[in-house]
């Protein structure tokens, strides 16, 4: 149902109410009640608050991660693929990356995991022009969505081909430190 404006919410309650009192047929309109028109002033508060809490979670989670060494903390969530079958789905090694980038290592963070180093600014960028383009009444399309979905099945044939350990998009076995990952030549 679409938002209503205030003066067409007054009426539709109105008619709701003399409908309770007259007919009965008020059971027919209490399945679908009628909408509260929202404030653009709500809805820039709710963006907002979501924006800040995200924010803070990001900033906890870098704060806890910078002092934690993800090999050498177990309190951090395994892979379930990678835990029960032996292959590297496309997050494999994110963690560990996201640790490297904050202690300045890009290269060791790439070797970790290359597609979310390099291809998440990239996807954020392009999320944001599609957003952008929807507000603005422009046309969008499936196409970054499917463009997404086919890049990380690519990427999880790529990661696993020769062999899960084998493979130049694998990440370096988890049981060695980040900090001494060997460098490949």
């Amino acid at each position: 149902m679409a938002l209503q404006s205030p003066r067409e919410f007054r009426r539709t309650a109105a008619s709701f109410f003399n409908d309770l009192r007259n007919d009965g047929s008020h059971l027919s309109a209490m399945a679908n009640p009628p909408e509260l028109p929202r404030s653009t002033a709500y809805r820039h508060r709710r963006t907002l608050l979501m924006f800040a809490a995200a924010t803070v979670l990001i900033v906890a989670g870098g704060f806890l991660l910078h002092h934690f060494e993800p090999n050498e903390t177990s309190w951090y969530p395994k892979c379930p693929l990678h835990e029960m079958t032996g292959l590297h789905c496309p997050g494999c090694g994110t963690t560990r990356a996201v640790w490297a980038i904050l202690h300045g290592d890009v290269t060791t963070a790439i070797r970790m995991n290359p597609l979310v180093v390099l291809g998440s600014p990239v996807v954020l960028g392009l999320i944001w022009r599609e957003r952008r383009r929807g507000r603005t009444g422009q046309r969008t399309t499936a196409t970054l969505s499917w463009t997404i979905l086919v890049v990380l099945i690519g990427y999880f044939i790529a990661r696993n081909v020769p062999s899960p350990t084998r493979s130049w998009f694998a990440p370096p076995s988890p049981t060695t430190s980040v900090k001494d990952a060997p460098e490949e030549n």
